[in-house]
């Protein structure tokens, strides 16, 4: 099949897209070339794809649907981009389709083809691997018991599919355990989805590369600090920020940074002071050169807060990993290279957790799904 990849760059602009934007956005037109993904432009839904119910998940992006390839007998998800306002293809699914053509790598989840349902008003389909479960849905079945194995052999693999998204010089941004994928297929494998806000950075050392962007990021429970605090200059450590908040909800089966009593959606400042309340409050050395007022306010609003002493929570090697992660000062986190060393992932780098042994493998295998 010939292979179509759009003519236009991928845009790297912050959320806010540029007034000249939609308009080059609009007139994109595809060009044949080969590509690492199979693409077609097409009228309506290929006839080799039969959706199995209504819509099997959704967010701000669209939709997914659940589909079979009739070809292969393959299940598949198909995720439906919704039109910009201009009825354009939105600049998001673009870059979200671009990261993942960029990058082979086990741990990131692969694009089989897409293609539009209409010629006029573009319906941006994208034709994904089907994975049968999400890391939020293992974290509410308490049947699955997750052991320490477990959880750094989970861990041990998101961290490697970071490393390969910062090596390719770009920010998830949207890190939380919705968007890491599960497969009861293929025996443990953990895939990292949605880059619909990733973006791309300088060359370079990404967790060590900062550029202006936008505070629209991940939910509250996993947002690093600095975004909180409205700096506009970020990179790669809000990763870090959320892979050690993950790691933490693995241990407790709910998010570290939560209060019961707070709204589902909290503003900044009350997810500040639910952080600031188990980290402590800030160092003053995370805020660079002279301090303005909206820093000072945040300093002391909640200075009188003491940090908890995480080993009261978690095991003793873990809480230390955690602690290092949850760094408030970005420099002071670890690189994806440093935290795959860890003495922590020692047993899993020496002999790898077998990954038939995942309570939702065997639990599925039994259902014969």
């Amino acid at each position: 099949m010939v292979c179509v990849q759009y003519s236009s760059p991928m845009y790297t602009s912050d959320d806010e897209m540029n007034d000249d934007m939609q308009p080059r956005l609009q007139r994109m037109r595809p060009r044949a070339s080969m590509g690492p993904c199979k693409i077609q432009k097409i009228i309506s839904l290929p006839s080799m794809y039969i959706t199995m119910g209504g819509t099997y998940g959704e967010g701000r992006y669209g939709y997914i649907h659940k589909a079979k390839n009739t070809e292969t007998n393959e299940l598949v998800a198909i995720k439906v981009f919704r039109p910009s306002n201009e009825n354009g293809v939105p600049v998001d699914a673009i870059r979200e389709l671009k990261l993942i053509q960029s990058l082979n790598h086990e741990n990131i989840i692969t694009c089989k083809e897409f293609f539009f349902n209409d010629a006029t008003n573009p319906m941006l389909h994208m034709v994904l691997p089907f994975y049968e479960l999400n890391l939020s849905t293992v974290l509410r079945n308490k049947s699955f018991d997750i052991t320490e194995p477990i959880i750094k052999s989970i861990i041990y693999q998101v961290t490697q599919g970071l490393g390969a998204i910062h090596e390719a010089n770009f920010v998830h941004r949207d890190l939380y355990p919705s968007n890491i994928l599960l497969s009861t297929q293929k025996p443990g494998e953990v895939v990292l989805a949605d880059f619909g806000i990733s973006r791309t950075i300088e060359t370079g050392n990404t967790s060590r590369t900062r550029r202006r962007m936008s505070r629209d990021v991940n939910r509250f429970e996993y947002r690093a600090p600095e975004v909180l605090m409205f700096r506009p200059n970020y990179g790669g450590e809000i990763d870090i920020w959320s892979l050690g908040c993950l790691l933490a909800e693995l241990y407790e089966r709910e998010p570290l940074f939560i209060d019961p009593n707070s709204p589902q959606y909290p503003s900044s400042l009350t997810a500040l002071r639910i952080l600031y309340s188990i980290r402590g409050p800030p160092e003053k050395e995370m805020f660079k050169g002279e301090i303005d007022a909206k820093e000072e306010f945040f300093l002391g609003t909640f200075g009188s807060t003491k940090k908890i002493d995480l080993s009261t929570r978690f095991p003793q090697e873990a809480a230390r990993v955690i602690d290092t992660l949850l760094a408030y000062v970005p420099e002071k986190r670890p690189t994806v290279q440093q935290i795959l060393e860890f003495y922590y992932f020692e047993s899993e780098r020496r002999t790898p957790f077998d990954r038939c042994n995942y309570p939702w493998i065997s639990e599925k295998q039994e259902e014969n799904i």
